[in-house]
């Protein structure tokens, strides 16, 4: 099954920055080491309890076929409605190598019963398949070697479990979690971070270095004059709102990119006359200047959001059967195309004969 969800906020610095990290309030510090570069956290239970993340949890749950126990031994709004956190944290990849190893690590947080659920599938596959799951040898912290390697994961306690491609990633996670090695400090790495927990954030975003990547696209490149960028997106009141902050170098930098994210607000509006919604967005869009810290603030109306619920739910439940409407016609005709074929053998084998003249 395939799930699609989008989201688009306005300006293609917010859709360039969402995809590299987030990170909301409450975040765990002590759980994330200090040398990360970048890292995402999604405060589950502060999205469903808000206007937007309800209507998007009702619609989406709603359009949810009931699930073949043999493909998906978990009903996945057991899972939507057990997860209450998501972490995500690692370093900058180096994109020069062939062969790329992703250094990063996911923390899902979830109820206890939603953990014990996950315990009880890995168990059952380790008696059936006790090659596929083995514990890796001299580790003391429970990890588990997924598919000769492939992925490795550990439940951390009753209500997280750990996951990552590479054992070192997950093992350094392991020894700051442990309190053997240091981890991250948010008011010193990154001072406009909001862990206010009445800012309604619910999803965020923490990313440095951007800076030194020399192919970003032209809409971007704004980037290249930042050392670190955060993008969080909460609830309050009938609002949505989106906050971007850039961190620069110096202050003569940060009104430079103040005075360029003015300008992608102007051509932004003037490229797109006449829509009420893109206005609504433009007109509340705020950039706001703090010594080398530039911050862009836009709001979106809860009420609109819900619509935008039902549109893409409603897009996704198209897509879904669209998808198996084509699947079952596939079906049919390869049915039809094998038995055709086994007729003409019928016919073939029951024909007389040919006579030698």
């Amino acid at each position: 099954m395939k799930f699609a969800f989008s989201f688009a906020i306005l300006f293609s610095l917010g859709a360039l920055t969402a995809p590299q990290t987030v990170h909301s309030g409450p975040v765990v510090e002590e759980a994330i080491p200090s040398e990360v570069d970048w890292f995402v956290h999604v405060d589950m239970e502060k999205l469903r309890a808000s206007k937007t993340g309800a209507a998007f949890h009702d619609e989406f749950t709603a359009i949810i076929p009931i699930p073949n126990k043999d493909e998906m031994p978990i009903d996945p709004i057991l899972i939507a409605d057990g997860v209450t956190g998501i972490t995500v944290f690692g370093t900058m990849p180096d994109f020069s190598q062939e062969n790329l190893q992703p250094d990063a690590v996911v923390i899902l947080e979830g109820t206890g019963d939603l953990l014990q659920v996950a315990k009880g599938l890995v168990s059952g596959m380790q008696i059936e398949q006790p090659e596929a799951i083995v514990p890796v040898e001299g580790d003391s912290n429970g990890i588990l070697s997924i598919q000769g390697g492939e992925i490795y994961g550990s439940f951390v306690d009753e209500n997280r479990l750990a996951l990552s491609k590479t054992l070192p990633s997950l093992q350094n996670f392991f020894s700051t979690y442990n309190g053997q090695s240091t981890h991250i400090n948010l008011s010193e790495r990154f001072a406009i971070y909001s862990g206010d927990a009445a800012s309604g954030i619910f999803f965020g975003a923490f990313v440095e270095g951007l800076n030194e990547f020399k192919d970003l696209p032209a809409q971007a490149r704004i980037l290249q004059l930042t050392e670190a960028v955060s993008l969080q997106l909460g609830e309050q009141g009938e609002y949505l709102n989106l906050l971007t902050s850039l961190m620069t170098a110096d202050e003569q930098t940060a009104a430079q990119v103040s005075e360029v994210l003015k300008g992608l607000i102007a051509v932004f509006a003037l490229s797109n006359p006449g829509n009420p919604e893109i206005t609504t967005l433009v007109q509340s869009a705020k950039v706001s200047l703090n010594e080398r810290t530039v911050s862009l603030n836009v709001s979106y109306p809860v009420e609109a959001a819900v619509v935008w619920a039902k549109t893409l739910a409603q897009m996704a439940k198209a897509e879904m059967e669209a998808e198996k409407a084509a699947a079952e016609a596939e079906a049919a005709a390869a049915e039809a195309e094998a038995a055709a074929a086994e007729a003409e053998a019928e016919a073939e084998a029951t024909a007389e004969p040919e006579t030698a003249g």
